[in-house]
């Protein structure tokens, strides 16, 4: 249902601006690093959400997490593997 689109959401508003934010002023690594926090933050709160609208708030952090966990991850460990 909702919870859903707002993870899509969050996916869709950061699908563009990070990749660019790790290639030209960040650094890869400090991206997914904050990917992987703010993933692991957002799946505390939770387990200790109260109502539903804060659990509509963690969701869309939960899809702003995706870009660095995993767009930005895999170029980043694809530059590691030999050909």
């Amino acid at each position: 249902g909702l919870q859903g689109s707002m993870y899509f959401a969050g996916l869709c508003a950061t699908i563009v601006p990070v990749p660019i934010l790790a290639d030209k002023v960040y650094g890869r690594k400090w991206l997914v690093v904050l990917g992987n926090v703010l993933l692991i933050t957002c799946q505390v709160g939770l387990l200790f959400t109260h109502n539903i609208y804060q659990s509509y708030l963690f969701f869309f952090l939960n899809g702003m997490s995706f870009a660095g966990r995993v767009i930005v991850a895999l170029t980043f460990t694809i530059e590691y593997l030999p050909y």
